[in-house]
């Protein structure tokens, strides 16, 4: 369990060897993106496995990226997370990542959003609607969320800590910075505007568990999982770095930060979801 207490030694291979058969060969430059989320996509994309970046890509990077100039400059991030999701988004599209922003059919009462209604209420996105709750959430169990990463990436983590650390006390900063949250439905719109496209997911949230995934050009077929009663939230780490990768130039932020902060955000996320297991696929 994810609460300290040591994983059965069968449950983890178990967990991560029913869902194998739910990866499917992707591109990040010529597959549509989508978020991480567990339920499946209706009308646009839903014929197709999409690349699964918590957020999407533009929105991801961003948040991210806000993080490490907190950890940089302390106080120094205060431009709102809408701004930089749009100025990121803007790249992302130039660079020909096909960016995109989410809801569900709750929230939009169709397959499709149309933005110019209620552009100040929710938008049926967690990592959109829930981005300062994520950040709390990455505050108040930080023990846990480094637990966790110690566990799954100790090649990584059983000697970068105080890295982690820097990530959790970072967004704990940013949580308590209103001024830089509006609403996700306002972040969508700066996204779209800057040339993100909109897709729109079915159904209610099931999964329980969690899945990162490290394996390149590779994602989670979402409907098919749901459809055989196997649900996972998935993030795909590496599209979420090659993303960045994309605007590393103009940032200047060593892709091992990025991947902390991807992680810390990844796996905050999916507590604030309400995910119980969580587990990183290696290739």
């Amino acid at each position: 369990m994810i609460d300290g207490r040591e994983q059965s030694p069968m449950q983890h291979p178990e967990v991560l060897a029913n869902r194998e058969q739910f990866y499917e060969p992707v591109d990040l430059k010529t597959d549509l993106t989508c978020c991480g989320d567990e339920r499946p996509v209706i009308g646009i994309g839903e014929s197709q496995t999409l690349v699964s970046i918590f957020g999407g890509p533009g929105a991801n990077v961003a948040w991210n990226v806000m993080v490490l100039q907190e950890i940089a400059k302390p106080d120094s991030a205060t431009t709102t997370f809408a701004d930089v999701t749009s100025e990121i988004t803007k790249q992302l599209v130039e660079s020909s990542i096909k960016t995109t922003v989410h809801s569900d059919d709750h929230t939009e009462h169709a397959d499709t959003i149309d933005l110019s209604k209620n552009p100040d209420g929710d938008i049926g996105c967690g990592y959109l609607k829930l981005r300062q709750t994520i950040s709390q959430v990455i505050g108040d169990r930080g023990d846990e969320i480094v637990s966790i990463l110690v566990r799954e990436k100790p090649e990584l983590y059983a000697n970068k800590q105080s890295l982690l650390r820097k990530v959790i006390e970072a967004n704990t900063a940013l949580a308590n910075r209103n001024e830089i949250f509006t609403s996700g439905r306002d972040v969508a719109q700066k996204a779209v505007d800057e040339g993100a496209q909109t897709i729109v997911v079915t159904g209610d949230h099931v999964a329980k568990v969690g899945i990162l995934n490290l394996e390149k050009n590779a994602s989670f077929d979402t409907k098919s999982a749901m459809s055989a009663d196997l649900p996972a939230y998935n993030h795909n780490t590496w599209a979420a770095i090659d993303s960045y990768k994309e605007v590393q130039n103009e940032y200047g932020f060593e892709l091992v930060d990025f991947e902390a902060s991807n992680d810390v955000d990844a796996v905050g996320t999916m507590l604030a979801l309400g995910v119980e297991e969580i587990y990183i696929r290696k290739p």
